[in-house]
This record gives C-alpha cells, structure tokens and sequence, in this order.
C-alpha cells in the first residue's frame, strides 16, 4: 500500500462499504500516518513547512556544493520536504 495521505482517504469508503475487521483500519490508519511523515498526498509533496537546508545553486562543471543547515530549525512532524531531491 501506499503511505500517503491521499491513499488512505480513498480507501476510508472501502472500507465503511465492506465492512472490514480492525486490522484493515489498523493498516489505513498507519498508510495516512506514513503519508504524514513524508509530506505526501497521491504521491505529490505537500510543501506544509519550509526545509532546513539552503542548497546552493552552482554552474555546470563546478564541483558539488555542500548544503548549508539553517541554525535552530525544527519541523513540527515528518521529514524535511527537500528528501525527494536527493
């Protein structure tokens, strides 16, 4: 299954529908909490907060840049948003 939040309001209705056991409500529950952590809605970022880290730009041909880390920065849950970049 997907963990994204998107997938698990799909699978809400397929669920009240057919009247599944506690464990498919178990497993929808944790794929919306996965998806929350990874910022992600049908696969798509969503962009709640701003990322961590200042990614330089550089020139083609120049060697790669290290990212900086802003100082105090805290995300309130998941991860940093810029992951799919890496």
């Amino acid at each position: 299954m997907f963990g994204d939040i998107g997938h698990m309001l799909m699978a809400i209705p397929w669920l009240i529908y057919f009247k599944v056991d506690v464990w498919a409500w178990i497993v929808v529950f944790f794929m919306g909490y996965c998806g929350l952590i990874y910022g992600e809605f049908l696969g798509l970022a969503v962009g709640i907060w701003n990322s961590c880290y200042q990614i330089p730009i550089i020139a083609v041909g120049e060697e790669t840049a290290r990212a900086i880390i802003k100082a105090d920065c805290v995300y309130p849950i998941g991860i940093d948003p810029i992951w799919k970049v890496a």
